[in-house]
């Protein structure tokens, strides 16, 4: 895992990185009848094969089975400096207000931060992040707050989002209001009752 997450990092443009990951709460106790981790980590590998091996398996034997590996990898023109075409003209960035919502156990919080991370680290720009969460450890709704700059930030947090990526309906419905006359709205669809359109 660690070299596909470096492989992902280290990408220049889009990246995803899919991870599969083990949930004795949940699924361990209803879905295999055991409340010990290693039981259902030990399931995670009986179930997992890398694709390389896929080509020599047939049908049969990969029923059930979870592939793992680099599924993509193309290398196209990214987007460089501080401007984008938003249909009526070319506007200025900078500072950006990123906001990311949703509820826990969705990665909202590392998107951000990872997000933020590149930005530093691969585009040489500023970035402050900031983060709010229920008390529930999953399930409850959060929201994480990026700012990014091509000069030193001043505050943490701005009134108005350029981008809003909302990955459940509360959360939209919490922070819509902020999103910027002319911003940009990103949503799962299919996690909506009642789309903006």
């Amino acid at each position: 895992m660690k070299g596909l997450m470096k492989s992902a990092l280290l990408h220049e443009g889009f990246a995803v990185l899919e991870i599969l990951s083990q949930c004795p709460t949940h699924f361990g106790r209803y879905g295999l009848n055991t409340g010990d981790p290693r039981k259902v980590l030990d399931w995670m590998r009986s179930i997992s094969v890398m694709i390389g091996k896929v080509k020599n398996m047939d049908n049969e034997e990969l029923e059930g089975k979870t592939i793992l590996g680099e599924f993509v990898n193309k290398t196209r023109p990214i987007f460089r400096g501080s401007s984008v075409y938003r249909g009526e003209g070319t506007i200025v960035l900078y500072p950006l207000s990123i906001r990311l919502c949703g509820y826990g156990g969705q990665g909202i919080i590392l998107a951000s931060i990872i997000l933020g991370e590149v930005m530093v680290k691969k585009k040489g720009l500023y970035a402050v992040q900031t983060q709010s969460y229920g008390s529930e450890a999953r399930g409850g709704q959060c929201q994480a707050e990026l700012i990014v700059s091509d000069k030193p930030i001043q505050t943490p947090i701005s009134e108005k989002n350029d981008i809003i990526i909302a990955l459940f309906q509360t959360a939209f419905d919490a922070y819509v209001t902020r999103l910027e006359k002319n911003g940009l709205l990103l949503l799962t669809a299919n996690l909506f009752r009642n789309l903006p359109i």
